[in-house]
């Protein structure tokens, strides 16, 4: 499985090779190398196959490394069969990944437990762990725990901002249940403008059309918050709105580099729709 990051102003892969049926156990630990230009970290499993988590620099640089948001599209052949997963979160890597079933194949890929720290590529070497599955039969149990000399190596590599652990929060999960994002950090809440509400209602307006089930009138946007900032151009906004009349709900709108990134429903939590 390759899964393929696109992170703002660079590329991440994480992909996990395996052609066993059966669940691996990890090997040796996560080694640092670096393959044309390509840092990445590597590990080895008991079955011969092996999993890696790599940077790839591209020309717009990488200052999203520092925001701790990301978007993935994942897809994983297994014979003659396919399936293709589309996530998008905001958080360190491990805690975020969502539960999600592929076309007609019942693909997963579980979060199982993890640490949750401030800082990049920190959860790398907290024990983080995944779970691939297909069709409900176990593709294997990926850890994430590393050496921290190979995670400090991929870390300069990269060009990331070092960042030390200022607090954590370990969980585990269920592994017959639904993998939910973690909550997010907050800092002291501040009304976002009236203009900000503005372009809020008419994302929301115009994302509407392809909703199903519900109804969204322009003008249902009513109270606006800033809930996370890392800085000027990059935060957090939470918008209640009223929705099929009276129905109240809200939406966190991620701003990267100053400009609205995408949304996420309350009632969708483990998708962030595009904003284009």
């Amino acid at each position: 499985m390759r899964t393929r990051l696109l992170l703002a102003g660079a590329t991440a892969i994480f992909a996990v090779h395996s052609a066993s049926a059966s669940a691996a156990n990890i090997k040796d630990p996560w080694r640092f190398e670096v393959i044309q230009d390509k840092c990445s970290i590597r590990a080895a499993f008991d079955d011969g196959t092996y999993a890696a988590f790599s940077y790839e620099q591209v020309p717009q640089g990488t200052k999203f490394l520092a925001l701790r948001t990301f978007r993935a599209g994942f897809n994983l052949a297994d014979g003659e069969k396919a399936a293709n997963i589309s996530i998008r979160g905001k958080g360190n890597f491990p805690a975020l990944v969502a539960t999600s079933v592929g076309a007609g194949d019942g693909l997963q890929l579980q979060a199982l437990s993890w640490t949750d720290y401030e800082g990049m590529l920190n959860n790398l070497a907290s024990g983080a762990s995944y779970r691939v599955t297909i069709g409900g039969r176990v593709m294997g149990d990926f850890p994430l725990t590393g050496s921290a000399k190979a995670i400090e190596g991929l870390r300069q590599c990269a060009g990331l901002p070092g960042g030390k652990a200022t607090g954590s929060r370990t969980g585990v999960m269920n592994p017959n249940s639904s993998s939910r994002s973690a909550p997010p950090r907050m800092t002291q809440p501040e009304t976002a403008s009236t203009s900000t509400a503005k372009q809020i209602d008419r994302l929301i307006f115009r994302d509407s059309r392809r909703w199903m089930f519900n109804r969204y009138k322009a003008g249902g946007v009513h109270e606006t918050t800033v809930t996370e900032r890392v800085d000027g151009e990059n935060y957090t906004i939470r918008a209640y709105y009223w929705y099929n009349g009276r129905q109240r709900g809200y939406v966190d709108v991620f701003v990267i580099d100053g400009r609205f990134d995408c949304m996420r429903y309350h009632d969708n939590p483990t998708v962030c729709v595009p904003v284009n």
